[in-house]
């Protein structure tokens, strides 16, 4: 009787360690996956006209795309002055004017592709590739 206890006992002590067949394989949860790699994070803008100006492109970009604004990480926005109204990115057959235009040149990341924006200082966003 003692040994048939002292047995119940150990195959308690054994089924709380996981221990689920005679060949003593545990059951324990798989093991975690690592992590996805992320985008770079979005880098801090001190200057508001910039901040302002690199959500415009990134807003622009992620409509472009399809993809949540969230998805897109705005690497630099740096202050230039373009020196028409193409803001640096001329189309074939359109007219700009020829007039210095302060802006900036934005740089965004989705899913590991660059993309260059100009903008200029208060309402356009243009992609220049």
């Amino acid at each position: 009787m003692r040994m048939l206890l002292t047995i119940g006992a150990l195959a308690l002590v054994l089924a709380g360690c996981g221990v689920n067949n005679a060949a003593g394989v545990g059951t324990s949860a798989p093991a975690p996956t690592a992590p996805a790699p992320q985008e770079e994070a979005t880098v801090p803008i001190s200057d508001p006209s910039a901040a302002a100006m690199a959500e415009l492109a990134r807003s622009e970009l992620a409509t472009r795309l399809g993809v949540p604004t969230a998805d897109i990480a705005v690497l630099s926005a740096e202050a230039v002055e373009w020196s028409d109204g193409s803001l640096g990115c001329p189309q074939p057959g359109s007219m700009y004017p020829q007039v210095i235009t302060p802006g900036y040149r934005v740089t965004l990341r989705h899913s590991g592709q660059t993309y260059s924006y100009h903008t200029d200082m208060s309402r356009i966003a243009v992609p220049c590739e």
